[in-house]
Order: C-alpha cells, then sequence, then structure tokens
C-alpha cells in the first residue's frame, strides 16, 4: 500500500491516476509486494504456507535479481524500508545482507510504524483490478485478484520480539537504523517502540 499511498509519482484519487505533489523525487525506489499471495504476488505452486524465514530469504532473492538486471544500480546506498509488520522482517533481510552482502551497498535500515490517515479503498480495488493497469504493470501471469487485505496467506509468525536481531545490526557498526511511527497508531502505538529502542540502550527522540 505504500507505493500507492505515500511516495509514488502518482496516486489513484477516484479511477483514474493523479499526481501526487509529495512524492520522493531523489531516489530510486523498489517495492516488493511480499509475501507471495500479497497484492500481484504468486507462489506458481499455489502454496501460500509461508513464514518470516521463506519471506526473509525470498525478499533477499528478489532484491540480487532485481540487482542482475539493473547492474548500473548496485554501487548506489541501499536503504530497506518498511512498514508496520515488517518492523520484523525488516530486520531480518537487513541481518541476512549483512552476513552475505553480495556487494549490495547497505547503508540503513528503517521501519516505520505510522500509518496514512483513514479513507476508502474502494477505488484502489477497482482500479488495481482494471485489466489495462494489469497489463501496464506486466502482472497478467498473476492468478491472483488484487486486494488491499488478502486471506490468502497461511504465515507463521516465528519471532515474538527482533530485539536481539536489531542489537546484532546496530553492534555490527556496519548500517544506521531508524525506528519511527506516529502518535496515534492503535495497532503499532509509540509506547512500545520507545520501550523497545529504550531496551536497546540508545536514545528516544519524541
Amino acid at each position: 500500500m505504500l507505493i500507492k499511498v505515500l511516495l509514488g509519482v502518482w496516486v489513484v484519487p477516484l479511477l483514474a491516476l493523479g499526481f501526487n505533489p509529495s512524492d520522493w523525487e531523489v531516489a530510486n525506489v523498489i517495492f516488493l509486494e511480499s509475501p507471495a499471495g500479497v497484492g500481484y504476488s504468486y507462489d506458481p505452486t499455489g502454496v501460500y504456507v509461508t513464514n518470516d524465514t521463506k519471506t526473509t530469504e525470498d525478499n533477499y532473492l528478489a532484491v540480487l535479481d532485481f540487482f542482475e538486471k539493473f547492474p548500473e544500480f548496485k554501487e548506489n546506498e541501499f536503504y530497506i524500508t518498511g512498514e508496520s509488520y515488517a518492523g520484523v522482517y525488516i530486520p531480518l533481510l537487513a541481518r541476512r545482507f549483512l552476513h552475505d552482502s553480495r556487494g549490495v551497498n547497505l547503508k540503513m535500515k528503517k521501519t516505520n510504524s505510522a500509518s496514512p490517515n483513514c479513507y476508502n479503498q474502494d477505488h484502489l480495488l477497482l482500479y488495481y483490478n482494471r485489466r489495462d493497469v494489469i497489463e501496464a504493470l506486466h502482472v497478467e501471469e498473476s492468478p491472483l485478484r488484487w486486494v488491499p487485505c488478502t486471506d490468502t496467506l497461511n504465515y507463521t509468525q516465528q519471532y515474538e520480539t527482533v530485539r536481539e536481531v536489531v542489537r546484532e545490526l546496530i553492534d555490527s557498526d556496519r548500517l544506521r537504523a531508524l525506528i519511527y511511527n506516529g502518535d496515534v497508531d492503535m495497532a503499532c502505538p509509540f509506547l512500545s517502540n520507545g520501550w523497545f529502542v529504550r531496551s536497546l540502550g540508545v536514545t528516544v527522540i519524541y
């Protein structure tokens, strides 16, 4: 949802594209719909049983595949970011690159637990399932219908906390990290993030 709401050049105010005045303009951005079964992404076997480890490995291989296809971007500084449950698999992905970067110039991990204002998403559901949009995005092979949230997945959450993973990233002295969120998010409350950061012995800024 991040590309459709916050960062992209275009937004979908109704059933057509509109210009986003707040888009990111000084960056090349890779968006992954992950894990398979989310958005247009799919598993050709039709098996949607997955977990944090498989999601991490799939994302790792997807990024490596991107840089293999577009090596001109490989020397760029690479930042990993995500929101909500990405607070689990972003640290795991950063650690995967820390252990085996394959030449990817990883600089920072950033986790955003903030959410945009609530709004009706029915127009996105209609827009992203239009045949011309599907063809323009080259996702004709996906057997899935695009939905904002899916019940397709059988997902096992393996980590009650990623504290030790984040601790390892900090102790490596090779990466910078930013954990931030809004102050009115009931799903990812800012107090818990503050407590988490304090438990790492680093500074919390309000």
